[in-house]
């Protein structure tokens, strides 16, 4: 009984970190969009913005994969 206890606190534990290890994601995802959007309308000279805030979705989508 005690052990289908530990598993299944397991289980959630597993659920929690994959749960936030998305929307962690999706929020750094949301603010390099952001952060992309601002950049190219307040400024379309900006161009070297833009290629770090590519820099950082692609770091970001290769260490999550």
């Amino acid at each position: 009984m005690e052990q289908n206890i530990f598993i299944n606190q397991l289980n959630i534990y597993e659920l929690q970190n994959t749960l936030f290890s998305i929307f962690g994601f999706l929020n750094l995802l949301t603010l390099c969009l952001r952060i992309l959007i601002f950049n190219t309308k307040s400024n379309p000279q900006h161009e070297p913005y833009k290629q770090n805030t590519y820099l950082i979705i692609y770091l970001t989508l290769n260490i999550k994969s």
